[in-house]
């Protein structure tokens, strides 16, 4: 593509962005005070539709750009430095340095809101999933046993059962200290019935409650089934939004948003990565969604997978703000969360 060509792709995008309404060869040509005429200007807008990054509604209206048109919008932002510079939001984001991650995730969802009109989500992390810090077990009473299990990010999960014969706290400090030998840094739910059943060969003495503590674990781990969880925010302030007064889209959009699972599984494949990520139009590959957008930002702490946050709104997204606001805000949350105590 030419040089004037990506001149009036990124402006006719650019403008239709902002008012919502396609763009023509005449609005162009005041917008660039390019020192040609209205008809080459139209021409050149004829060949980018040729290639596929426009679009005409009706035959005698302006252009809209393509899902491949915002693609290279997108990339072209990316890479050329045509990202806005965003005003810090640090003291709105004070308000988050809370002990829980899902709780700091939760918050940010409703600051992220109130930036824009679009859906803010978070996604909340799968504490069955982080991996295991460090195991205590406190004898409440003669055979019952407290055991707490504390992950990476600072979150304790904790559960009671009953032992078959009595042990000390000496004992089961023992237990605690081989358990977290063993197990640190993997996830605890989902690794510990393989671990546990070796510690009862390796640990003939303290078998007993390995065994009833792996039978616990199983019957603990049957009730679970995901407390990995979006959190949503605005979108009644979306739904205002021009295109939105599409009931059909607007019904598709809002069924993904209360059933969720597409865009959970969706933003989970895209986390675990090093780098943010922006799905556009049919990049969902779901139909629900294709008229939709979404920019999605991972967070972690120390190299561990915190969960996610992301922005939810029509295709006529302004990419130049949420892009890096959703990196800004990300790296202030990551930065929260690594100053916590428990990390």
């Amino acid at each position: 593509m030419e040089k004037r060509q990506k001149v009036i792709l990124k402006e006719a995008i650019s403008n239709y962005i902002q008012s919502a309404e396609p763009v023509g060869s005449k609005l162009l040509v005041e917008k660039l005070n390019f020192s040609v005429s209205s008809a080459t200007v139209r021409n050149e807008l004829k060949l980018l539709e040729t290639l596929g990054f426009l679009k005409q509604v009706y035959t005698s209206s302006g252009r809209i750009p393509t899902d491949e048109g915002y693609r290279w919008y997108v990339d072209f932002l990316e890479g050329s430095n045509g990202l806005a510079s965003v005003a810090p939001v640090n003291a709105q984001l004070e308000m988050i340095a809370v002990q829980k991650v899902k709780n700091t995730l939760n918050h940010v969802a409703k600051v992220m809101s109130s930036l824009m009109d679009y859906t803010a989500i978070v996604l909340t992390p799968d504490i069955y999933k982080m991996a295991l810090k460090v195991v205590h077990m406190v004898l409440l009473d003669l055979n019952k046993v407290l055991v707490v299990l504390l992950n990476k990010l600072g979150d304790n999960q904790e559960f009671v059962f009953n032992l078959r014969q009595r042990m000390s706290q000496d004992d089961l400090n023992k237990v605690s200290q081989i358990i977290t030998a063993k197990m640190e840094g993997l996830p605890f739910f989902e690794s510990s019935d393989f671990v546990l059943r070796h510690l009862v060969k390796e640990f003939p003495n303290y078998a007993s409650v390995f065994e009833v503590l792996s039978k616990e674990v199983e019957r603990l781990s049957s009730f679970h089934k995901t407390s990995e969880s979006i959190n949503v925010h605005g979108v009644s302030k979306m739904i205002q939004l021009p295109e939105f007064k599409n009931v059909e889209m607007t019904k598709n959009v809002l069924t993904e948003l209360e059933e969720n699972r597409f865009l959970t599984e969706l933003i989970s494949s895209h986390i675990f990565g090093d780098d943010d990520g922006v799905v556009i139009g049919k990049e969902f590959n779901n139909e629900k969604l294709e008229d939709c957008s979404l920019v999605i930002s991972p967070v972690k702490s120390g190299g561990v997978q915190a969960g996610a946050i992301g922005v939810l709104g029509p295709k006529r997204m302004k990419y130049s703000y949420v892009i890096p606001l959703v990196k800004q805000i990300s790296d202030q949350v990551q930065h929260y969360i690594s100053d916590q105590d428990g990390i």
